[in-house]
């Protein structure tokens, strides 16, 4: 067996021990500027970690002239997994959290990121209405205690993040990028699933004995 080699695991959501299952290898030749043989091979290995079992592909170019590229993985290494809770969220939102998602699969960072914009525009939408502009939305979404006064800065920072994309097409970096998707998950959980949990928790906890009361005997 090859040595195992450490990269990302999209499924562990961390850096994991692959081994390399596969491997295929194109070689080709290319010509130069003056006209002369120039090798290219180009190749993919199927590789599998040893945590989970995911499998992925990296696909690695190497050319005479500029030497050997940046690896390429397949599904890229961007991409985070769709939250467990999503099927508790409305459907309209659910579907373009979906779409989020694919975008982060395919490192589009900047459709990612105008996504995470709509999926808070929805949020209000559904939890507030159409109340004027983006600041009289959180505004009303604080009033009405769906966030707090430093969440409201956290969903305006994604907000602005997602008008910087729209806007002047700037692509967030990877560390920013899951920065947004922290805050977007973070409302989401908040505002349609921490609900439910609480109100399960508050049917199954026994309620406190009256004062005085002897409590029962196990």
């Amino acid at each position: 067996m090859d040595k195992p080699v450490r990269i990302h695991c999209n499924n562990c959501s961390r850096e994991t021990n692959h081994v390399v299952r596969a491997t295929d290898t194109v070689v080709s030749e290319d010509t130069d500027y003056e006209g002369g043989p120039v090798g290219e091979k180009d190749t993919f290995e199927i590789l599998q970690c040893l945590g989970c079992e995911e499998r992925s592909i990296r696909r690695t170019f190497e050319h005479d002239a500029y030497g050997k590229g940046i690896p390429e993985f397949y599904p890229p290494r961007i991409s985070r997994r769709t939250p467990l809770w999503k099927d508790k969220l409305p459907k309209q939102v659910q579907a373009v959290v979906e779409e989020v998602y694919r975008a982060l699969q395919t490192d589009s960072p900047r459709l990612a990121t105008i996504g995470a914009r709509t999926i808070i525009d929805l949020v209000i939408l559904d939890k507030v209405g159409d109340v004027g502009t983006f600041v009289e939305k959180l505004t009303a979404l604080e009033r009405q205690g769906y966030v707090g006064r430093k969440n409201r800065e956290f969903v305006a920072a994604v907000l602005e993040a997602g008008s910087a994309a729209a806007h002047r097409g700037i692509a967030p970096q990877v560390d920013d990028l899951n920065r947004v998707m922290d805050i977007v998950e973070s409302l989401l959980e908040s505002v349609y699933v921490l609900e439910e949990l609480a109100q399960h928790l508050r049917q199954t906890t026994p309620a406190r004995p009256s004062r005085g009361k002897p409590m029962d005997k196990p």
